[in-house]
């Protein structure tokens, strides 16, 4: 029995004034769920060895995949598919902090590793922009999703039906690379001109510090001198 794609449509306005009606799917109509590896606690190593592979935990999503701080666990227990892949997402299924639960993030080069037990993997098909299905997990849509899904007492943990409830929109392939494209750019600079600001703002403390030696230094000096 063939999975009848669940569609839904919102209305978008564009930057001529112009709206269309824009296609919405199901997160698993476009992807696919894969489930982290599950070990023993006695398998895990903090080093590399040979036959193990590399295990991402919650602990290492953010804004971008941590991929150094990680243990390794034997490649016996990971399947080819639990594999990561590029364009795969990473999100935090279970954590005793809702504030974990659902963070996501994308791999975006080669890599080879898996995900532990708490954690799975939104693999998107091969029709999806893999740069605009990562976008979407910063948008306010999916976090307000993933805050109505863990909103009860103690409901810490997500599961398929979860993701299967999150509609997200799906412009054709090539209006997904565009808007990808657009994004890659804007957001690069910005990140760039964030980069700038910190070093300017970690010169200017550098400098406040200094000030503030030597007027204590110069202020101070004559009064050791003088016991």
């Amino acid at each position: 029995m063939v999975k009848k794609a669940r569609l839904k449509a919102t209305t978008v306005v564009h930057a001529n004034g112009k709206t269309s009606q824009q296609a919405e799917r199901s997160i698993l109509d476009v992807a696919t769920l894969v489930r982290g590896v599950s070990f023993r606690e006695d398998e895990v190593s903090g080093e590399a060895r040979p036959n193990f592979v590399p295990l991402l935990r919650a602990t290492n999503i953010a804004e971008e995949l941590d991929l150094n701080d990680v243990v390794y666990v034997p490649t016996s227990r990971v399947s080819p598919e639990q594999l990561l892949k590029v364009g795969d997402v990473v999100v935090a299924m279970s954590s005793g902090s809702k504030a974990v639960v659902g963070k996501a993030a994308s791999l975006k080069g080669p890599w080879l590793g898996t995900v532990g037990a708490f954690c799975s993997i939104l693999r998107p098909n091969d029709d999806l922009d893999w740069r605009f299905f990562s976008y979407f997990f910063q948008t306010r849509r999916y976090k307000h999703s993933i805050f109505n899904a863990s909103a009860g007492v103690n409901i810490n943990n997500l599961g398929r039906k979860d993701f299967a409830n999150i509609q997200m929109p799906v412009p054709p392939l090539a209006e997904q690379k565009q808007i990808a494209d657009k994004l890659d750019l804007v957001l690069g600079r910005l990140k760039a001109t964030e980069r700038q600001l910190s070093t300017s703002i970690a010169k200017v403390r550098s400098a406040e510090r200094e000030i503030l030696n030597r007027a204590l230094f110069s202020a101070l000096s004559p009064i050791q001198s003088e016991s």
